[in-house]
């Protein structure tokens, strides 16, 4: 299996990138992981025209790096809200239909256009809260190794 983050933006912070290498290691067990990186766009103006230009800049170069015949999972404060066994049984729901490489989507602090979200297998809602899209790449990879441990009958902490 192949699970690649595909986000907006780089991570600054060491921890946060200690986190990242933390569940990747973990997650060897059942995955190779990878993260593509596409560069955050300068706002320009803070005008609404200048923000959904930056969105649509942004969600273009994601476009451009999702890879034909993965299962895309795209992180959105509207879409679905499952649970970690949820979560659990969509990855082993699509695995058994034939789908062994997962890309998960990330966008950037204004989010991502329609145009990515309609391309989507699903679209998935970790809260109703608005989370750093840097720390969401930690909170994400953690919930993946988790699904995992679910989908192993390993116990995992709840």
């Amino acid at each position: 299996m192949k699970i690649n983050l595909l986000t907006v933006g780089k991570l600054k912070e060491p921890w946060l990138k200690q986190g990242v290498e933390h569940y990747s290691r973990r997650l060897k067990r059942w995955a190779r992981v990878s993260v593509t990186e596409v560069a955050e766009q300068p706002l320009g103006d803070k005008d609404v025209g200048a923000r959904s230009k930056t969105v649509a800049r942004e969600s273009s170069l994601v476009l451009e790096r999702i890879v034909p015949g993965t299962c895309l999972i795209v992180l959105d404060i509207c879409g679905r809200k499952m649970n970690s066994e949820q979560l659990a049984g969509f990855i082993q729901e699509k695995k058994v239909s034939g789908f062994s490489d997962f890309t998960f989507v990330i966008g950037g602090s204004m989010g991502l256009n329609d145009e990515v979200r309609a391309k989507a297998d699903l679209l998935l809602s970790f809260s109703g809260l608005t989370f750093p899209h840097q720390l969401m790449r930690v909170m994400l990879l953690e919930q993946i190794y988790r699904a995992h441990k679910i989908l192993a009958g390993e116990t995992y902490h709840k």
